[in-house]
């Protein structure tokens, strides 16, 4: 009876990881197969005098006798390694991928010394009336590396990480009187890219924490699943494209997350939920100003007016059904709550395109005059409501390898007055494997989405922008793919809703005083094409 277990193991797949580790310790310089010298692997005296008599009786032929005595023999190495190694070592599973890419960025001027660059026509930044910032045509090379790897933690928990690399990024930089606003953010890895530029002297890049968390999924309710931690996006799923309107795929948010399943008709109909309570910054304390070193009385500055942490709140709740075997259909809706906004964050969004309107009780209000009906104390009372509707259908009638996808997407920030909308659509063709095409059109307003969120591959990481967004790509082998992407944008709108309406404070709050700088600075940096060509290998 052992052995006929063991010759069944033999014929299976071994897939566990721990096998894998077990047997670069054996390859290795000093182990138990490093050289000619050492004798391979024998089956157990028991399993090789058994085989023999098979081989005696004709049950077994000579050339199956040495081919099922060779794998006896690997498979009682191998589980006698696979006893051998620590619990720490089993039962991980890793993989990752590696990307090259070219990037271009075309806004249609040419930078060069002594030309004279005007406002609305070329992409300039003049926010500082000393000192500005343009950009022509760009081209880079850039490179992604990302790995990853989960274990199994006993029947129910999971832990997992994954690390990448990125390049820095800094935020909320725009100048408010000819200085610069206390607003200014610099992290040390892009939360939206994993990008990391070539060229820079042959310098070393950094490797980040792009995940880290803990799950559970409990044996008496196998459709429930808790993360906690820094983990995959509990919103997105990848398989609707309109959803970068609304997430940058690259975003790993932090927190914590509960996701339910349920078959409400096994494999016709079933129902998700997903929910989360995620943390936007941590602020450790308040800035205080103190007018002279000797009088104790000081007052709250900016950016740090007080300790309030902005954090968000995310509801969505998704139908599927099945209805044959060749259709498929998703509509998801969506509620996220951001509460306790303070200037740093809310400088953050006014940078990515938004306007002072999109948060209620915008805390940077209070840099207007008292006597503006909008100016408050400045404490981290914002508030920012954004709903979110997104479907499609996938029609594989000839399979998965010739599927026809058709997406889209709405969504609206509730508590903003103007520009507030944002829609996107489109299809996606094919897989990878034979031919993909997706093709979408989108349409974001300046407050059609949170602009810190939206994805910065395609829109650049700004909202106010219109336009089409064109991909293809093809395997070229089991391992790796090329990808083309093009894109074309230009303003959702030109002068913001709320300026013509005699309201400039509600389109950026910081420069109710002097909109038009700003107001040049969104039209220029927004009209531009770009090209991305992509090699990817999956590991």
């Amino acid at each position: 009876m052992h052995l006929r277990f063991n010759l069944r193991k033999m014929r299976s797949r071994l897939r566990m990881p721990g096998l894998l580790l077990a047997g670069l310790v054996a390859l290795w310089p000093g182990g138990s197969w490093a050289d000619d010298t050492t004798p391979p692997p024998e089956p157990s005296p028991a399993a090789a005098e058994m085989l023999k008599s098979m081989r005696e009786k004709g049950i077994l032929s000579d050339e199956e006798y040495e081919a099922i005595y060779r794998r006896q023999a690997k498979y009682e190495a191998d589980q006698k390694a696979e006893n051998s190694l620590p619990g720490w070592a089993k039962d991980w599973t890793f993989g990752g991928d590696f990307r090259l890419r070219f990037d271009r960025q075309d806004y249609s001027s040419q930078l060069k010394p002594g030309n004279v660059y005007v406002p609305g026509e070329n992409n300039i930044n003049l926010n500082s009336p000393t000192l500005g910032s343009g950009s022509g045509l760009r081209e880079r090379y850039l490179m992604r590396l990302r790995l990853g790897a989960e274990k199994r933690l006993g029947e129910d928990f999971t832990v997992g990480f994954r690390l990448t690399t990125a390049d820095s990024i800094g935020f909320g930089n725009d100048t408010f009187f000819g200085t610069t606003t206390p607003f200014a953010t610099t992290l040390a890895a892009n939360p939206r890219s994993g990008n990391t530029t070539l060229g820079n002297y042959n310098a070393y890049h950094g490797i980040f924490v792009d995940r880290a968390y803990l799950t559970w999924n409990p044996w008496f309710a196998k459709g429930l699943t808790l993360t906690a931690g820094k983990f995959a996006n509990p919103f997105t799923d990848g398989q609707n494209m309109a959803e970068r309107v609304i997430w940058d795929p690259d975003i790993s948010p932090e927190g914590i997350s509960a996701k339910f399943h349920f078959e409400v008709i096994p494999e016709t109909v079933s129902l998700d939920f997903a929910s989360a309570y995620l943390l936007i910054n941590n602020v450790p304390n308040a800035s205080v100003n103190v007018v002279n070193s000797n009088v104790t009385p000081g007052t709250t500055a900016l950016p740090n007016l007080d300790e309030r942490d902005p954090d968000m709140y995310g509801f969505q709740l998704g139908l599927t059904t099945v209805p044959t075997e060749w259709l498929k259909t998703n509509v998801r809706v969506s509620f996220y709550q951001f509460e306790q906004v303070n200037a740093s964050f809310a400088a953050y969004m006014e940078e990515s395109g938004n306007g002072g309107d999109a948060v209620s009780h915008n805390p940077i209000y209070n840099l207007l005059p008292p006597t503006d009906s909008l100016f408050n104390d400045g404490a981290s009372r914002g508030r920012v409501e954004e709903i979110v509707a997104d479907a499609y259908l996938s029609f594989t009638p000839f399979g998965e390898r010739y599927k026809i996808r058709p997406f889209f997407s709405f969504s609206q920030i509730l508590n903003a007055l103007f520009d507030d909308k944002a829609y996107a659509g489109g299809l996606d063709l094919g897989s990878a494997e034979f031919v993909r095409l997706v093709v979408m059109y989108a349409d974001v307003g300046r407050n059609g989405t949170v602009g810190p969120f939206i994805d910065d591959d395609i829109f650049d990481g700004l909202t106010n922008m219109k336009g089409w967004y064109i991909f293809g790509e093809r395997a070229l082998t089991s391992f790796l793919r090329l990808r083309v992407g093009y894109s074309k944008m230009r303003p959702s709108t030109g002068t913001c809703t709320a300026a013509a309406a005699g309201l400039p404070q509600m389109c950026d709050t910081a420069f109710g005083f002097s909109p038009t700088l700003l107001q040049d600075f969104r039209l220029t940096q927004r009209d531009r094409t770009r090209w991305q060509i992509d090699l990817i290998a999956d590991f």
